[in-house]
């Protein structure tokens, strides 16, 4: 029987032997798996797998529109203030009643007439009279919180040509209103009348052989 410390170190001579051998295996064994995979084309490495972009989408751009304002137009076609503005003998609607007899009073109208006014108040009516023995002119009125509300003015006119008084009336009121007048025969003469916005203003003529007699007048309906 061979002593202890003989076997000892033979064990200690091997341990390297073997752990050299062990290594060299692996280390052949890792040599072939790289030989391996470079004969199959593995070595090289996976390439990454595509970014994944994600694309915003465009945003939506809504041009404006523009928008015509739309015209609030009265179905007469004609502005308020052609009504509201419109004198007849130096009056307009809403002008104060004392305002008005001193207008009128000034141009020569009578205004103290006991007896027309008598007559003319069973209709509700004010008058006041310009005398001429050649054109005579009465003009009624209505009022309303002491102010015009209708007001109206006849001329009567003694001539051969009542045609061509009437005539010529009649072209100053077509050229302020054009085709907004509307016009129709009636017994001896004719009547045109404009209206909107709840007014109207009317031309209205009497014809005959030796006189025209020629109303102007506006009104609130």
């Amino acid at each position: 029987m061979k002593p202890l410390w003989i076997s000892i170190v033979t064990v200690a001579m091997l341990l390297p032997m073997l752990a050299s051998a062990e290594t060299k295996e692996e280390e052949m064994a890792r040599m072939q798996r790289v030989l391996n995979l470079r004969t199959m084309g593995m070595d090289k490495p996976a390439p990454p797998p595509p970014a994944v972009v994600i694309v915003a989408p465009e945003a939506v751009v809504i041009e404006p529109v523009a928008v015509e304002p739309v015209a609030v137009v009265d179905s007469s076609g004609l502005s308020l203030s052609l009504f509201t503005s419109y004198r007849l003998a130096g009056i307009n609607l809403g002008m104060a009643k004392s305002d008005m007899i001193a207008k009128l009073q000034a141009e020569g109208y009578a205004c103290n007439l006991d007896q027309a006014h008598a007559m003319l108040k069973t209709m509700g009516r004010s008058m006041c009279m310009f005398l001429s023995s050649e054109a005579p002119k009465i003009a009624m009125f209505t009022l309303k919180n002491e102010q015009v509300r209708d007001f109206e003015l006849q001329e009567t006119y003694q001539t051969g040509f009542p045609e061509q008084i009437y005539k010529s009336a009649k072209q100053k009121f077509m050229g302020s209103y054009g085709s907004h007048a509307q016009c129709k025969a009636q017994r001896r003469g004719e009547v045109c009348e404009v209206f909107g916005h709840g007014y109207r203003i009317v031309l209205r003529s009497e014809l005959r052989k030796d006189k025209a007699k020629i109303t102007h007048s506006f009104h609130t309906m």
